[in-house]
Parts: structure tokens; C-alpha cells; sequence
């Protein structure tokens, strides 16, 4: 849209549906209202734009005690902080601690839930002399907008020489694409009809790394690099929770192992945000139908959040009605990720009902206990997913991975026991073998997944696999190339706390258990016929 097309369409609107906005900015607002007021015509409404004085952001928003539903916040960083604002000398700018500093804008806009907010992340004047400290200024204020719920805009909008000069901090050229954006955003949370429950995740999503093999210790959700995005994350859930959406957790875990973070650490997030916590062995698709079974509530009203594609394309699969976000592996698009997250949450009214929704809700799934039923029937998903395991021989390679596997796994873990680089070598040396297997399906590769150390005599004194592919049948498949190619007497095993997962394992009657775990030949042919074909068996020597 251009000029002269803006100026036509307000001209010539005839709509009959009229509809009446806010529009708060710290700049010179006219030359964007004409395209703001064009967007809404090609959205069949005829828009009344209630505009402020110039530079007058602060004062209105100070002196406000609420705002409308259809109020519309354009928020640059010198709004947040004044000063660092191009036009009003940010020389005077005291050299403060920059984790203490304080921004009183958005104290004052935690207070307009209701408010549509829109952040450009604009170029500040370099008021550091270390550009570190410039660059974590600009992070920080914006994932303090992020929290608020706010959208980020790319910075590119800006524009300094319009800014200057005239005193509107958008491009001639962008006005149009801006407001085509700001109408955009304000069409959906106006009309959206909002989710209501948040399912999440716990490794890899509120914390990096898994906690049953990395520990406590090993784990991060705190403000250090390894930790941030989790950090924010966890920061966003509790804002989302005081405003009246169910937070809940899934955890392909024991429930002992998934809540040791929040009884050992120190998390922003308490069980007590959580209307439940449900960890099991299950299905992701099946744990989010339990869910919404005991909270009564239908699954197109839930947000599914994982780290794994894997658990995406399950969930999906089964229930096309749930919408599924996978969570960032970094920061490159975590912000891309709030946002979008933030758009499915927004609520034009909070009531008092909102905020209590959590505790009622607890007590409606205070029958609502991890479970493990039955093995869900994933088989057609499985063979939907293309899966490939190959299989290679280390004994005479690198075996560094198969080292670290076999030191970090704790669940699926035949004994427990770690093993050095002298004791791997040792067995090997008197005639014993290690293999790896990589596990590859249509989301691409998931790396080495797997390892098994055995002995001369034919005894497997290490077997140990990722929680990240449980579900995923690679272990009956490789067990079943073990059984048919290979000369196997037993496994070297060993019961330990945290086990739990191989214990259920070998429960499976595929396996004799007495003092040594060996195959049941009468079944385990049974098994390779089931599962030979959900995955593709390579071998690599």
C-alpha cells in the first residue's frame, strides 16, 4: 500500500462496521495513522484511531489506571529507559549498573493486560564503552517486553534520519508494511478465541539436558549462557500462570527423577504453578489425553510444547487439533518462539476467575497420578517415521561417544556401572568388542544413540541408550540383531535407583531372568518379527 492507495481507501471507505482503538507512541504518530486506518478498510472496518500529543508516552501512561481492550502500545527502547533516547541528550546518562537499572515504563505497563504491545528493538546510542554491555542492554530490555507479552517488530523499521528530522521513528518507505503488522496483530488477539492450557515439556525445554542422566548438577535454567532461554521460558510460564492459564508438565520420566529440579534446585517455576505434573513411560499423545480427560476440557484448547521433533509429529499425528510448538535449541529464534507463544495466549479480559483458575482446576485433577498403562499402539506413527539404526563396530575405531554414553546414561542403563578408557581397552584387548548405533528418521539425525560393550565370553558388561528415542523400539531392534548375529551368553546385570527404565526392559519376555539376563528363544523371534520392520537395520564395520 502506498500513499496516494491509503488516502483513496479512507476516502472511499463504506463499511458499516465501525471499530475504535488507541494508539500509543512516544514519536510523531500522524504519519502512520493514515496506513493504520487504511489496513483496517481492507479488513471491511471503518477504524477510529484515538491518538496521544507527541512525546507524551509517559505521562499517559503514568497517569492511566487502565486501559481498553483495543489500546495498541508502539514501544521503542528509550521509551523504557529515557536515557538513551536520540533526541534528548543521552550524554547525561549516569554510568549505573546495568543489571540494576531501573525502568519505570514497565512497571507501569504490567498493569494493562489487556494492552496489545508491539517492541521494535531500535539501534540506542552506544552509551558503553564495551559493546558487550550495549548489546546485553538491548537483550535485557527486550526480553523484559517479551515477558510482558509484547511482540517484537524487526529492528530494520527504524529509522534515525526520520527520527531527527521530523520526530517519527518509522521509515517512509515501512510505514506501510508497520502498520499492515500492528492491524494484523491487532485483528488476531481481538478476535482470537485463546488457549487455555499450556503443556510442557521438562528436559530440554525447562531445563537444558536431560536430569535423569546429567543429575541435578548437570542440568541449567538459570541467567548463564547454557541456561538463559530456559531462564526466560520458566519467567514466561509464571506470568502466564497469574493470568489464568493451566500450566501443565509431561515428563518421559519416573515421577521421582522429573521433579528432582524442583526439590533440589533453586527454579523460578514451583510444582505448586503446575495444575499437574504428569510423568510416566507413556506416550506424549496419551499423557495429553489423560490430561484432558481429568481436567475435562477439550485438547483444542491445549498447547503442546517439546524440544522434539520426534514428540511433535506424535502428538500431531494423533491429535491435529492441539497445537504443537517445538522450543528453540538456542537463542538465534528463541524470541520468534515467545512470540508466536505469547499470540496464542492473549487475553483481552482478565477476571478474578482467571487468576484462581489454577487451584480450582488442581482440585478438579486431584485424582490425576502418573501412570503407566499399557504400550500405546505407535506402530503406525513408527512406520510414518522412516526410521534407519546403524549399527557400528568400535572395537577397532574411535570410541569416545560409546565412553560418554556409557558414563552419562542413568535410565537406560544395564547395571550402572562406568567404565574408563583403560577398561574399555582392557576388554577389548582380551578379545572383546564395543558397538554404537545411530539412530536416523525423517526429522534428520539423532546421532549416536546407543552402546554396548561385551566381553570374550560373550557377556555384555555395558548396554546403555539415550532417553532422548525412547519409544523409538531401537532397543528391541538392536537386541534383535545381537540375537542373530552375534554369539551372546548373558547380560551383566545389575538393579541400581535409577534404572528403572531397563528393569522394564527386561521385564518383557523376550528375556530370562535369573542370575544372568538371557534370551528366550521361544520369544524373542516373535519380537524381531514386530519390530524388524518399524526400523531399518544397517551394519557398519
Amino acid at each position: 500500500m502506498n500513499f496516494l492507495e491509503a488516502v483513496e481507501l479512507n476516502k472511499n471507505n463504506s463499511s458499516n462496521e465501525d471499530i475504535s482503538c488507541s494508539f500509543f507512541m512516544s514519536g510523531l504518530s500522524v504519519p502512520l495513522e493514515l496506513y493504520i486506518k487504511g489496513y483496517f478498510s481492507t479488513k471491511g472496518f471503518n477504524a477510529t484511531l484515538h491518538t496521544i500529543p507527541f512525546n507524551s508516552l509517559h505521562q499517559h501512561v503514568i497517569s492511566l489506571n487502565k486501559v481498553e481492550t483495543n489500546s495498541i502500545f508502539l514501544i521503542f527502547p528509550w521509551d523504557l529507559l529515557p536515557e538513551i533516547n536520540w533526541r534528548s541528550g543521552f550524554a547525561t546518562f549516569k554510568r549505573r549498573d546495568i543489571n540494576n537499572l531501573n525502568i519505570q515504563l514497565i512497571n507501569n505497563l504490567k498493569k494493562f493486560n489487556n494492552a496489545i504491545l508491539f517492541y521494535i528493538p531500535a539501534l540506542f546510542p552506544p552509551i558503553f564503552q564495551k559493546n558487550s554491555d550495549n548489546v546485553k542492554l538491548s537483550e535485557m530490555l527486550k526480553n523484559a517486553m517479551l515477558e510482558l507479552g509484547s511482540k517484537v517488530i524487526d529492528p530494520k523499521f527504524f529509522s534515525l534520519s526520520n527520527y531527527l528530522n521530523i520526530g517519527c521513528p518509522i521509515g517512509n518507505s515501512e510505514l506501510s508494511i508497520i502498520s499492515e503488522i500492528i492491524v494484523d496483530g491487532f485483528m488476531t488477539q481481538y478476535f482470537f478465541k485463546e488457549k487455555k492450557v499450556l503443556v510442557t515439556d521438562f528436559d530440554g525445554v525447562l531445563w537444558s539436558g536431560v536430569v535423569g542422566d546429567d543429575g541435578i548438577d548437570g542440568i541449567y535454567y538459570d541467567q548463564s549462557v547454557k541456561g538463559y532461554i530456559h531462564y526466560i521460558y520458566q519467567t514466561y510460564l509464571k506470568n502466564l500462570k497469574d493470568r489464568g492459564v493451566l500450566i501443565c508438565g509431561v515428563s518421559r520420566n519416573s515421577d521421582n527423577v522429573a521433579k528432582i529440579p524442583f526439590e533440589q534446585g533453586d527454579m523460578v517455576l514451583s510444582t505448586d504453578d503446575f495444575v499437574s505434573i504428569l510423568a510416566s513411560y507413556n506416550s506424549k499423545s496419551e499423557q495429553l489425553k489423560l490430561l484432558s480427560e481429568k481436567l475435562n476440557l477439550n485438547l483444542d484448547s491445549f498447547v503442546f510444547i517439546d524440544d522434539s521433533m520426534f514428540e511433535i509429529k506424535e502428538v500431531s499425528s494423533k491429535f491435529k487439533q492441539v497445537e504443537c510448538l517445538k522450543f528453540p535449541n538456542s537463542t538465534d529464534n528463541f524470541s520468534e518462539f515467545i512470540i508466536e507463544l505469547s499470540s496464542l495466549f492473549d487475553q483481552k479480559n482478565l477476571t478474578d476467575e482467571d487468576k484462581k483458575r489454577t487451584e480450582l482446576y488442581k482440585k478438579m485433577a486431584s485424582s490425576l497420578v502418573p501412570r503407566d498403562t499399557s504400550e500405546s499402539n505407535l506402530y503406525n506413527f513408527l512406520l510414518s517415521m522412516e526410521m534407519k539404526l546403524l549399527v557400528k563396530n568400535r572395537t577397532n575405531s574411535n570410541y569416545d561417544r560409546a565412553l560418554q554414553l556409557i558414563n552419562k546414561t542413568n535410565q537406560f542403563n544395564m547395571n550402572g556401572v562406568r567404565q574408563t578408557y583403560d577398561s574399555i581397552s582392557s576388554i577389548i584387548t582380551s578379545g572383546g568388542s564395543i558397538y554404537t548405533a545411530s539412530l536416523y528418521d525423517v526429522s534428520g539425525g539423532h546421532g549416536e544413540i546407543l552402546a554396548c560393550l561385551i566381553d570374550h565370553n560373550g557377556i555384555i558388561k555395558s548396554f546403555v541408550m539415550s532417553c532422548r528415542v525412547f519409544q523409538r523400539k531401537a532397543e528391541y531392534v538392536f537386541v534383535g540383531w545381537l540375537y542373530k548375529h552375534l554369539n551372546i551368553k548373558g547380560f551383566d546385570y545389575q538393579s541400581t535407583d535409577r534404572n528403572n527404565v531397563f528393569k522394564h526392559f527386561i521385564s518383557k519376555d523376550i528375556f530370562i531372568n535369573n542370575s544372568s539376563i538371557i534370551f528366550n528363544n521361544k520369544t524373542i523371534d516373535i519380537m524381531i518379527k514386530k519390530y524388524e520392520k518399524l526400523i531399518d537395520l544397517s551394519f557398519e564395520s
